[in-house]
């Protein structure tokens, strides 16, 4: 008895901990006011496969060029996280003088739900040229697509 017990602990502690279903295509939007939103396209699209606990990818972010390679992506039962960076540098410019420059840092963390994924974005810069005025946090939601 103490076998059997001890053995249906230990099958509900694994299943609770095996990584939640993430693999294919998911299409996410920003959420909250438009003035709080990025100044990007809202078609974003992910590309994701666990392999395991770690999450590989890309994501496709309408007028940006190419995609951005998912970066230390992590799955954690639920939980996943990872990084893409952006090609395109952005510039801060105040009356014709270069103030900053840099490429965007785009930090994910969020809960798979079934077909839909709650996500922060942790809008962040590596600088080329000048200080980081700080990230930038902005809530997304993203559904699973079958095409």
């Amino acid at each position: 008895m103490k076998f059997l017990l001890t053995a249906i602990i230990l099958a509900a502690l694994a299943s609770a901990a095996s990584p939640a279903d993430v693999d294919g295509i998911w299409r996410a939007e920003f959420l909250g006011p438009v003035g709080d939103q990025p100044k990007m396209d809202n078609d974003i699209r992910f590309e994701l496969r666990a392999q395991g606990q770690k999450l590989t990818g890309k994501a496709h972010f309408g007028n940006w060029p190419g995609d951005a390679p998912v970066v230390d992506g992590k799955i954690e039962g639920d939980r996943i996280s990872f990084t893409l960076y952006g090609n395109v540098p952005w510039k801060l410019e105040q009356a014709g003088h270069l103030i900053a420059t840099g490429l965007p840092k785009l930090i994910f963390t969020g809960t798979v739900i079934g077909q839909e994924m709650k996500l922060t974005l942790l809008w962040d810069s590596v600088m080329i040229y000048g200080q980081s005025s700080g990230g930038h946090i902005h809530e997304m939601r993203a559904v699973r697509k079958d095409d």
